[in-house]
């Protein structure tokens, strides 16, 4: 579930390698970890047991600084994270697009634009993949959490065959090029777009203190789950760009999302082209469940503080937050109309503020709370 709140693998992660060349892409994927997600993830391994409950984050901002300023942090994050539970959706249907154009579906040759396709007919297949993967999440945290194993196992498959194929064909000086200009083309790189990407994907370490009510022996889960997924994300980033960008011929000016059927294809044939748009397909199903899960059960935890309306702290026979789940589809049907960089700088403007409050509230909770039993605790 930690997994799959933060990555999922490496679609997604393309369009980095257009925006600031494969250097710097593959220095970005193995720096932003140190430099962002250790220290996230500490702090939610430290607070999710000290507060194990529904609301997870919501709970660390109300105890250091107070109900109004939890409402804030709240809204940030549900928002932010609703925004972000739209970008699977579209970024599966880029992926089935770029498909249909390499088989030719484009008629005159150009590229598929994915907003020529009327607005209607667009809309309706996103809300009918949001509505099915809604019904997932009724079911049960636990055919959740299952759901998210199981794609995680068929999702990651065929990159084990692309880096295995790719690797007699990778020539390493692919990896140290750089965008022309002075200063090692640093003055090229679309900083903007590259960051917000490189953030997007190493970001929502929080979204897994949502579940710490209803895990078993949170001191214990969180730390090592933590420690696995951070290991497992950026594994899931750094060897496919690795071997992608060493053993692919095409400019890497072309990148963009979906890009790794590209490359598939150019290395590989038809078959695993095809295999990784399937994967595509599979990990957004992850993605989805996973991100729906912590949204809709941060309403239910803020209702049981008394943030939001007694309605949204209702369960289902299945122990699921029923109206949290509701609001979150119509969020994502909503969002789902807007263009893929446009959602992600959304989704970092937001997420960044909620970032802030809750390394303050982590510094905070420190400083007046020091007595608080912290099952674990950040040395």
């Amino acid at each position: 579930m930690t997994f799959y709140s933060v990555s999922g693998g490496p679609f997604g992660s393309e369009s980095t390698v257009s925006y600031a060349g494969p250097a710097y892409t593959l220095l970005g994927y193995l720096l932003f970890p140190l430099l962002w997600s250790i220290p996230e993830a500490l702090v939610v391994a430290e607070l999710s047991s000290t507060y194990p409950e529904a609301s997870g984050f919501v709970a660390w901002v109300e105890e250091a600084f107070g109900h109004k300023m939890a409402n804030v942090e709240g809204y940030l994050s549900w928002i932010s994270g609703v925004t972000d539970n739209s970008l699977y959706p579209v970024l599966f249907l880029k992926y089935i697009l770029s498909d249909l154009e390499k088989e030719g579906f484009d008629g005159d040759g150009d590229d598929i634009d994915f907003f020529s396709y009327n607005i209607f007919t667009r809309w309706l297949m996103l809300t009918i993949m949001i509505v099915l993967l809604g019904f997932i999440n009724y079911r049960g945290l636990t055919i959740v959490s299952n759901t998210a194993l199981v794609v995680c196992v068929l999702s990651l498959m065929p990159f084990f065959v692309l880096i295995c194929v790719c690797i007699p064909k990778i020539d390493a000086s692919n990896w140290t090029v750089v965008p022309e200009g002075a200063w090692g083309g640093l003055g090229q790189v679309d900083w903007s777009s590259y960051l917000n990407i490189l953030f997007w994907n190493l970001n929502y370490w929080d979204s897994a203190s949502i579940f710490s009510g209803d895990v078993k022996d949170p001191a214990r889960t969180y730390p090592r789950a933590l420690s696995y997924a951070l290991l497992m994300v950026t594994l899931g980033y750094v060897l496919p760009l690795l071997v992608g960008i060493g053993a692919s011929r095409a400019d890497w000016k072309d990148w963009d999302e979906g890009y790794f059927e590209v490359v598939g294809r150019e290395v590989g044939g038809r078959w695993l082209g095809v295999w990784i748009v399937a994967a595509a397909g599979i990990s957004n199903v992850g993605l989805y469940c996973a991100e729906m899960g912590s949204d809709s059960y941060q309403l239910m935890g803020m209702a049981d503080r008394g943030l939001l309306p007694k309605a949204l702290g209702r369960r289902s026979k299945y122990g699921t937050p029923t109206m949290g789940i509701l609001v979150g589809s119509a969020g994502c049907m909503f969002f789902s109309l807007f263009d893929f960089n446009e959602l992600i700088e959304m989704v970092n403007f937001l997420y960044i503020f909620a970032q802030f409050l809750e390394f303050a509230a982590f510094v905070k909770l420190r400083v007046s709370a020091p007595n608080v039993y912290r099952p674990y605790k950040i040395p």
